[in-house]
């Protein structure tokens, strides 16, 4: 069984890593989940829906996410203190009573979302508030006064806030309907007071099924692992200190040469690392990523077009494949192997990274690899089992890259404004900034932690003395026999 978990803290991610019971970790937010459509038997949201402030858009959401005959079961906050005025609130590390802004949806907003989604409503159940919470009703005050300081302006006015605390039910066993509030909620608002009868639990299910957006050659009764494993990459950079066993590099390596290749010319190759000492040297001319030395193997896949200049000379032709676009095809080629065969080490379960900085240095790595002419290392792959799970890291919005029949920047500004925002709540770049002056010493910088973010840090890396490092990698593919014409 495959559990994924959802959350917008990075700090929350790393508490949920540290029991164990994730197969996969994801930073994103609930109305737009980073899953494929129909991916899950089972979607369970905890304690996060009275955070959201458009409930319609939670329950529209929800249902992409099952397979037409899976369930979406919610866990949340009752109302019945929202009106009481007391939000829902913490202990810092420190002790500090925090409260968080919280949004209130009634029950029969829970039901009406839920149906304009598709959703058949099943069971709900109401927990009892516990009576000693009305004689502490006093002592919340403080929690409202925190609520206030905490708004930012917020839309919503304070007394909008959810209490009470459900569990989720110990055993799966329990989890049965499609859309279920395991906050024993007793009055349906539905109107059918409870179960819907089972007649109508069929109608509902066969509506889903024909309604469900799925890809295209999705079958819903079947698996398909090409897609989990796809659409569940991550860029692992930590590894134990354990071997990849030689069939499975053999499996990775069949896997690789199965890649497209432009006119089947096959213009690349692939050096296997699994030398200790050898990988220590990668790591040294490599940007000094202990990733690179502490993998169980290093694949660098290399851009290769001696086997061609061999064979025209082999039947006395000329070569006059000295031009651009053959860089082109031999960089491609070695990069789509490389992309095969990521996947099929992430498919039997290993971490990998590519490793583009086999580039910083190209006459080293030429050296250490005993590269010979028109031949050069395109992009490494470490593999190796992992150690380490970051999650997945956002992506841009679609809209941003993807347009039909033609090119569009229509959504450039927006779509940037959104993913800058996307990876600032990620913390990816706290204590990774890069320096301002590395840009221009003369420049005054005015980003916090809380402003800094991918169009920041993408602006500063392209705008600094680093790119000054791959400057002379022209005149190697010169020496090398390639030609830039």
């Amino acid at each position: 069984m495959r559990v994924a978990g959802l959350d917008r803290s990075p700090a929350m991610l790393k508490r949920a890593t540290r029991k164990g019971q994730y197969t996969g970790l994801a930073i994103g937010d609930v109305v737009r989940a980073p899953f494929a459509d129909a991916r899950f038997d089972l979607a369970i949201s905890v304690l996060a829906a009275c955070h959201v402030a458009d409930i319609n858009a939670f329950y529209g959401e929800a249902p992409r996410l099952v397979r037409p005959e899976g369930y979406v079961v919610l866990v949340d906050y009752h109302p019945f203190i929202l009106v009481r005025g007391i939000p829902t609130h913490f202990k810092t590390e420190a002790g500090a009573q925090l409260a968080i802004e919280n949004w209130v949806h009634f029950l029969e907003d829970h039901v009406a979302a839920a149906r304009t989604a598709g959703l058949a409503l099943l069971e709900m159940r109401e927990r009892i508030v516990r009576p000693r919470l009305d004689t502490r009703q006093a002592g919340n005050e403080r929690y409202r006064e925190r609520a206030r300081e905490l708004r930012h302006g917020l839309a919503a006015p304070i007394d909008r806030i959810v209490v009470t605390r459900n569990r989720l039910p110990r055993s799966i066993d329990h989890v049965r309907p499609v859309y279920y509030v395991e906050t024993k909620w007793i009055h349906a608002a539905s109107g059918h007071g409870g179960d819907l009868h089972q007649d109508e639990r069929v109608d509902s299910m066969n509506e889903l099924k024909t309604q469900r957006p799925r890809f295209r050659g999705y079958a819903p009764e079947e698996d398909n692992p090409v897609l989990e494993t796809l659409l569940a990459h991550r860029s692992v950079r930590a590894y134990k200190d354990a071997p990849v066993p030689e069939k499975a590099v053999d499996l990775i390596l069949e896997a690789a040469i199965r890649a497209p290749t432009s006119s089947n010319l096959n213009s690349y190759a692939i050096v296997v690392i699994d030398d200790r000492d050898l990988l220590e040297k990668m790591y040294a001319v490599c940007g000094k990523q202990p990733f690179v030395a502490k993998c169980g193997v290093l694949l660098v896949f290399c851009s290769d077009i001696s086997r061609h200049v061999h064979v025209c000379a082999k039947r006395g032709y000329p070569y006059r494949g000295d031009q651009i676009n053959t860089l082109f095809v031999t960089h491609g080629d070695a990069i789509l192997a490389c992309q095969n065969a990521a996947v099929a080490a992430e498919s039997m379960g290993f971490g990998t990274c590519m490793l583009g900085n086999v580039r910083n240095d190209p006459p080293a790595v030429s050296d250490l690899l005993a590269l010979p002419r028109y031949v050069f290392a395109s992009v490494g792959l470490a593999i190796g089992v992992a150690d380490e799970d970051m999650g997945l890291k956002p992506r841009m919005p679609r809209r941003v890259m993807v347009s039909r029949n033609r090119y569009s920047s229509e959504h450039m500004e927006d779509g940037l404004a959104e993913y800058d925002e996307t990876m600032r709540l990620t913390g990816c770049y706290l204590g990774r900034r890069e320096p301002l002056n590395d840009v221009d010493p003369d420049f005054e910088d005015h980003f916090t932690d809380e402003t800094y973010g991918w169009i920041e840090h993408t602006a500063r890396r392209l705008g600094g003395k680093n790119q000054f490092e791959r400057r002379n990698f022209g005149a190697f593919l010169d020496s090398k026999g390639f030609s830039r014409r």
